[in-house]
């Protein structure tokens, strides 16, 4: 197991919006997997400040919830 001072997670590109300042590029149906997540938290033990990031992350909210558990 090991520590982290900052973790970022990237669990989506996909995005209802079309903000002009957005800087992801073109919008892609594209999630992390269930699995990856899940592992990710598998072997890290600390973490002093989670980012959950991506398009727009509430979109595929299944997946935020594992994060949180």
């Amino acid at each position: 197991m090991v520590g982290t001072k900052y973790l970022s997670l990237e669990i989506s590109e996909y995005c209802n919006l079309d903000c002009k300042h957005c800087m992801q590029g073109e919008k892609q149906n594209v999630y992390m997997s269930d699995e990856v997540i899940r592992n990710t938290f598998r072997n890290i033990n600390k973490i002093e400040e989670l980012i959950i990031t991506g398009g727009e992350v509430f979109l595929c909210y299944e997946r935020v919830k594992i994060v949180q558990s």
